[in-house]
């Protein structure tokens, strides 16, 4: 099977283009890695096959027919499971729970002999065993995926027939086998990687396939009647020999993209979904990545909010990190290219130790093996607080009184209001004894009160004036006419002070 890869995969060189400087990321084999699999792996997908709330990896082992599960330890790296059988000469490999009992099985596309697809079940106690009359015979296969194709609730697969350019969806059974479902649907020259999405919104699995001979990508849209039907359109065209296919909203506009890997071209290829459907190419696409770019995971790596690239670069036996930055571009991060095992293949973004950090993982086909990389970003600096907002203006007017003490009653001799604010105020008198309610708007710093000339308060009689202006706390002055005696030892002291005030501040006017 890895003989094969040289023919399918040309050579070529081109440079990285790196335009700016961006918020780097960071990565480190982490310890014991590499981790020994089966010979010749290709396919490696993750889940928590074992339901300890770490994820696991499995490596799909085409040289030896079988595949590897690496169980993640709680203290970090990972130990080996004994190898499990699956289709002969597997490549590629997709998880779901197909037996639904919580625990999640994987399958395996296979390309040798008659082709194979093989689907293993997830053993509570440990290992998988086969689902019913699986692995099943589907000719020779360039990769599988799971998904429920037929709308009936059970996981289905679909299967990339690499030599007759076709995709089917195989149907699982009540029983949990597979028979072939739905009509045989030609996409392209050897399609080679599949990927799931819902692409339309209309919450039914749609397919993207890559094909590695005729340098493009097939979408089909998932019925609601069931089975796939390709997208108007399709196929779209990408670059030379592509393999690795990733689904995901790249631009952050919702709808989800795609990004391929173009190993013929030494480029990454990136799709636009279209509001109206179908897939354009994006801005600043394909991107340069020199060494036959073949496998291919997104995540934000450096945790800028933006959606990363993680590719493998088969011939140069590293892989690279391309940065979104925020105009739309991919830049190589600082650290990359990252050196791993010879001939790495798939790859896979996911946190295993739990820092809140993707990590990469990779498949290194030539020497059996698969690398580890923990992402050691620095945590991003936050940015600093707002600066807290200005003081609201307090308004500090005074309001200024003359008066004549009677027995009965206190008279106003005048009224004026003082040191009102710059450029204009609102003012409002309100008496209700001496029916005043008059509202002034002035432009002067000091206002006579006119209408509170001359009138005569009794006791406990009250008289309000408020004082407000745009952007500014408003003020409002109450004033009572205090409950003083009949005597003249109390009428000299009501001569000096006869009022009481209240001074309260009131909300900012609107305008």
């Amino acid at each position: 099977m890895h003989k094969k890869l040289f023919r399918w995969v040309g050579a070529a060189i081109a440079g990285l283009a790196i335009a700016a400087t961006p918020a780097d990321a960071a990565f480190l084999q982490e310890l014991g890695s590499p981790f020994v699999v089966g010979t010749t792996p290709y396919g490696l997908v993750s889940a928590d096959f074992n339901r300890d709330g770490l994820p696991d990896l499995v490596s799909v082992n085409g040289g030896s027919d079988n595949a590897t599960l690496l169980v993640r330890q709680a203290g970090g790296g990972f130990a080996a499971e004994a190898p499990t059988p699956a289709a002969e000469g597997g490549n590629f490999g997709s998880v779901a729970d197909f037996n639904r009992d919580g625990w999640p099985d994987f399958a395996v596309s296979g390309y040798d002999g008659v082709g194979t697809a093989s689907v293993s079940l997830r053993n509570p106690a440990g290992g998988f065993v086969y689902a019913p009359r699986t692995p099943a015979e589907t000719n020779p296969l360039g990769a599988i995926a799971a998904a429920d194709f037929t709308g009936d609730g059970r996981v289905d697969l679909a299967v990339a027939q690499i030599t007759r350019g076709l995709v089917r969806v195989v149907e699982q059974q009540v029983d949990g086998s597979f028979i072939w479902g739905g009509p045989e649907i030609a996409t392209g020259v050897s399609p080679r990687y599949l990927a799931t999405a819902d692409f339309n919104g209309d919450a039914l699995p749609d397919l993207a396939v890559t094909n590695h001979g005729s340098a493009n990508v097939a979408v089909l849209l998932g019925q609601p009647g069931g089975g796939l039907a390709p997208e108007a359109g399709s196929p779209f065209p990408v670059g030379v020999m592509p393999w690795a296919v990733v689904a995901a909203d790249i631009n952050g506009d919702g709808r989800t993209d795609l990004a391929v890997a173009d190993g013929g071209s030494d480029t990454v290829t990136l799709l636009e979904r279209g509001a109206a459907g179908g897939f354009t190419p994006m801005a600043g696409s394909p991107v340069s990545v020199p060494g036959q770019p073949v496998g291919l995971a997104t995540a934000d790596f450096n945790r800028d909010g933006r959606l990363d690239l993680a590719v493998s670069q088969f011939s140069n036996n590293t892989l690279s990190v391309l940065l979104r930055q925020p105009n739309g571009a991919y830049v190589l991060d600082s650290g990359s290219p990252l050196a791993v095992g010879t001939h790495p293949h798939d790859v896979v973004a996911t946190d295993f130790n739990r820092d809140g950090k993707p990590d990469l993982a990779t498949t290194n086909n030539g020497v059996g093996s698969v690398s580890v990389l923990l992402n050691t970003t620095p945590d991003p600096t936050p940015p600093p607080p707002p600066p807290p907002p200005a003081p609201t203006p307090a308004i500090n007017a005074r309001l200024v009184l003359t008066w004549t003490v009677a027995k009965t009653s206190v008279k106003v001799n005048s009224a004026t209001l003082r040191d009102l604010p710059a450029g204009g105020a609102t003012v409002k008198v309100y008496c209700k004894t001496c029916k005043v309610s008059q509202t002034i708007r002035t432009t002067k710093r000091t206002l006579t009160l006119t209408k509170l000339r001359g009138k005569r308060l009794k006791r406990k009689a009250t008289f309000t004036v408020t004082v407000s202006k745009p952007g500014y706390n408003g003020l409002t002055f109450s004033r009572k006419v205090k409950n003083y005696g009949r005597t003249k030892a109390a009428l000299r002291k009501a001569v000096k002070a006869p009022f009481s005030e209240t001074r309260r501040v009131t909300a900012p006017s609107a305008g």
